[in-house]
């Protein structure tokens, strides 16, 4: 991932940014079902979504109780995520599906172990998700919570 698309999904992050001041906010207080357009999680991930409507685009993060975000969700017709063959890292399944993840970094968090992934939605739209973690054990909880998303037909409506 490019040091500008990490710089983009970063800013999208940010609850200040021109993104997200163009955008509808709602926060979606179950986990699941979730309401279009973000994806379902597991009910027992004690989870719920924060979500941004874009003119073209929906921006969701799964939020901790806590208030953390424990990974984003870009759906859109064109995600600014390009995967880089060199940064791939692991395979994995998401909404059955495979996929590769990759490995990314994030600045000012040398440290962090980040992954990102593209999925190709039926109706030709891109998912990117993306996830950080402290160390290798919460890096693979944080992977098996993202293969267990399912994306509603419903939601593939769009806006």
């Amino acid at each position: 991932m490019t040091k500008t698309t990490l710089l983009l999904a970063c800013l999208a992050l940010a609850a200040g940014t021109a993104l997200a001041q163009d955008a509808v906010q709602e926060t979606v207080p179950q986990a699941a079902p979730s309401p279009a357009p973000c994806p379902h999680l597991d009910a027992a991930s004690g989870l719920s979504w924060t979500h941004l409507a874009g003119p073209d685009y929906d921006f969701c993060r799964a939020l901790a109780p806590d208030g953390t975000q424990v990974l984003g969700v870009f759906v859109g017709a064109d995600s600014p995520f390009e995967p880089r063959r060199a940064n791939a890292a692991e395979r994995g399944v998401v909404d059955g599906r495979e996929v590769t993840w990759y490995a990314s970094e994030l600045a000012g968090d040398p440290d962090a172990q980040v992954r990102e992934t593209l999925l190709v939605l039926p109706d030709g739209r891109e998912a990117h998700i993306w996830l950080r973690a402290d160390n290798t054990g919460e890096l693979a909880s944080k992977l098996e919570l993202a293969q267990g998303l399912g994306f509603d037909p419903v939601m593939l409506s769009g806006n």
